[in-house]
């Protein structure tokens, strides 16, 4: 019964601490469909998984949410504030303006680091979407880090994909993410995920998505005893809190483990298993 009167209460806020993609959050901020909130592949993003992850949570696609706090240490991290910001228009005509295919995705790879925020914004948003699997493109001193093209495979050409970054189709989508955020007060930031306030405002849901143990590492990482304490200060403080791991992470504040993974396919990967870990608002 709580958590049925939790799905239906808007949300005050929902912050994501190590917010990637942001597709926890903005689901439940937007409850658009999954292609209408992502807009590039990120490498252990949730795109697929969070409609599951809310439901197991006691919460629901589209609840409504106040005020999103977006923290990403990483390049995300600057991305969402801007396009939460009125500047979100000049992003998306910057990424309009460029050509498809390889050839412009590695001459944006080799250039400088834009100076101008929008125009950074737009080349990492272009970068990340052709990056193969989905690593994380990164800034190390003013040059830009990345793993390499997505290049298509011929079987994939013949069934009619398309280049990977192709940007009109991708302006598209970040003109749809922006317009969206609008309905919500954004708070963005790009800092250590223990740095950002712990602050309690009404109905309070803190997402935590951090390195998998023994998992492929982010630029940026958090170790398990962060985790734990990260969960224990937000709950404390009066948030419910979830975790994403590839197994239930033990804190000891009476919280409740959920498989998320789904099989698929005729043999379960122990390496895709995804676990949710939730600890309930203490007054709920």
């Amino acid at each position: 019964m709580q958590a049925d009167l939790f799905a239906q209460a808007k949300i005050a806020r929902f912050v994501s601490l190590s917010c990637g993609t942001a597709a926890v959050a903005l689901a439940a901020a937007l409850g658009k469909p999954r292609a209408d909130r992502v807009f590039t592949t990120y490498l252990g993003g949730k795109s697929r998984d969070a409609a599951r992850i809310l439901s197991l949570a006691g919460l629901a696609e589209g609840q409504g949410v106040r005020t999103l706090v977006l923290n990403d240490l990483g390049q995300f991290g600057e991305v969402w504030g801007v396009l939460a910001s009125p500047r979100w228009a000049e992003v998306v005509e910057v990424i309009a303006s460029m050509e498809p295919g390889e050839e412009q995705w590695r001459a944006l790879a080799s250039a400088p680091v834009p100076v101008c925020p929008v125009r950074r914004s737009a080349v990492w948003v272009a970068l990340q979407a052709g990056s193969v699997m989905g690593k994380p493109v990164v800034v190390r001193d003013g040059r830009w880090k990345t793993h390499g093209y997505a290049r298509l495979s011929p079987a994939a050409v013949k069934l009619g994909f398309t280049a990977r970054l192709n940007p009109p189709t991708l302006a598209s989508k970040v003109s749809v993410v922006a317009r969206g955020l609008a309905r919500c007060e954004v708070v963005a930031s790009q800092r250590d995920a223990r740095a950002v306030p712990v602050v309690v405002d009404g109905l309070t849901v803190v997402y935590l998505d951090p390195p998998y143990r023994e998992g492929t590492g982010y630029e940026y990482n958090l170790s398990r005893s962060d985790v734990v304490e990260l969960g224990t200060a937000w709950h404390v403080a009066g948030a419910k809190v979830l975790i994403s791991e590839s197994e239930p992470v033990v804190i000891g504040r009476g919280e409740t483990h959920h498989k998320v993974s789904v099989q698929t396919d005729q043999r379960e990967r122990p390496d895709r298993q995804e676990w949710l870990t939730v600890l309930e608002a203490p007054d709920a």
